[in-house]
């Protein structure tokens, strides 16, 4: 929570992820990223997000942002960064959110592209 001092100096907004919007996917085509890895990223991290969302103990403020995936390299660099990211900022995170059960580890077999 933000000390509501600070609340009432500044302006705050909501960044939602955007995965899925056309910009998202312009911006990673243009920095040479193959549409494969596009889409698998835009469909399976927009699924997370939506199972996150309507987790009650977590929800919307839990979501994963599209700044992780925005330096990805150019053609076969590509999928080995994705996974990479996957594997060592997400999953972990993941393992956080859902300390009991295996949905981090369900979700690391979705999210990895191979």
């Amino acid at each position: 929570m933000v000390d509501y001092a600070l609340r009432r100096r500044f302006k705050f907004f909501d960044i939602t992820p955007g995965f899925e919007t056309p910009e998202f996917q312009s911006y990673l085509l243009g920095r040479g990223v193959p549409e494969p890895v596009i889409a698998h990223l835009r469909v399976n991290l927009g699924q997370l997000n939506k199972a996150i969302a309507q987790d009650r103990d977590l929800g919307s403020g839990f979501l994963i942002g599209h700044s992780y995936f925005c330096d990805l390299p150019a053609e076969e660099d590509a999928e080995d960064a994705y996974n990479e990211i996957v594997e060592h900022e997400i999953i972990p995170l993941l393992r956080e959110y859902w300390y009991e059960g295996s949905q981090a580890e369900d979700w690391r077999q979705k999210l990895l592209k191979r």
